[in-house]
């Protein structure tokens, strides 16, 4: 999922080429298709044609992930697919990726912190699931009409006694789970309305799906590494040159953010530690 700096996606386009592995791009509405496709020109990937207009911490996210896998799994059949974002980068050679999957055959990579627990996490951001967010809407004062909705009515609840389950927005998912993400958002439309009411709604909205069906007991953890940002939770540290270490350490397949304008230092770093480590 790619928004902006195209050649830093070139750079991830390139280190994910394997005979193995297949990519598939969503580029934001928002962003200039010429300048990445021109960018990714020598790569091998595939374009979502069904592009969306995503706004951070909106539904929209949710759906161009959804829309990203229908066409994925239309293309041909996969063992797993993973979603991470144009500022990720792999941490690992491709071919321990893809021995790690085939080892752990039918898991699922995403996190799954249920909301029945204490986890720190959830005691921060159990708002955004009790109460409105009105990120989606589009009128003058939504916000303050917000407030005073959020006043007068009693906390939100999904049906069926669901419990939440959530905490990150990059997940690795075999076919079967995504398959059954699929159906739920076809047929339940008021899980969907739901979530059309809750900020960061994808950090929950797969998660809750997986944990509150039979693939609960096989939900492992994402394999993202990501440091928080310790002023403002709500965005990841943009990784530099003194995380190296830590990152590679972490055991991680994957790690986000990273910014080509302001460390591209710890970026070809990794390239090259990859590459070191493929040859």
């Amino acid at each position: 999922m790619a928004h902006h700096q195209p050649k830093q996606l070139a750079i991830l386009c390139k280190s994910l080429q394997h005979p193995k592995i297949d990519i598939f791009i969503h580029i934001d509405k928002h962003a200039n298709n010429i300048d990445f496709t021109s960018a990714i020109k020598e790569y091998k990937y595939k374009l979502i044609s069904k592009s969306i207009f995503v706004k951070w911490g909106g539904f929209s996210i949710v759906q161009s992930i959804i829309n990203s896998y229908q066409e994925i799994l239309a293309s041909g059949t996969y063992d797993y697919i993973c979603n991470i974002s144009g500022q990720d980068l792999p941490i690992q050679p491709l071919d321990n990726l893809l021995e790690f999957l085939s080892m752990h055959k039918g898991d699922e990579f995403i996190e799954n912190i249920p909301s029945n627990s204490e986890h720190p996490w959830w005691i921060e951001n159990s708002i955004r699931v009790k109460k409105f967010s009105f990120i989606n809407l589009n009128f003058p004062g939504k916000y303050r009409l917000e407030n005073i909705i959020n006043k007068i009515t009693p906390e939100r609840s999904l049906k069926n006694n669901y419990i939440f389950s959530g905490n990150s927005g990059w997940f690795c998912l075999t076919s079967n789970a995504v398959e059954w993400i699929i159906a739920t958002y076809k047929q339940d439309r008021s899980y969907n309305r739901f979530f059309k009411y809750v900020w960061g709604a994808d950090e929950i909205y797969f998660s809750t799906i997986l944990y509150n069906s039979f693939f609960k007991s096989k939900m492992k953890g994402n394999l993202v590494f990501t440091q928080w940002n310790t002023l403002n939770r709500l965005h990841p540290q943009l990784l530099t040159l003194d995380t190296f270490d830590e990152l590679i350490q972490s055991r991680k397949f994957f790690a986000r953010k990273f910014d080509l304008a302001s460390d591209s230092q710890i970026i070809i770093k990794i390239v090259n530690h990859i590459s070191k480590n493929n040859a």
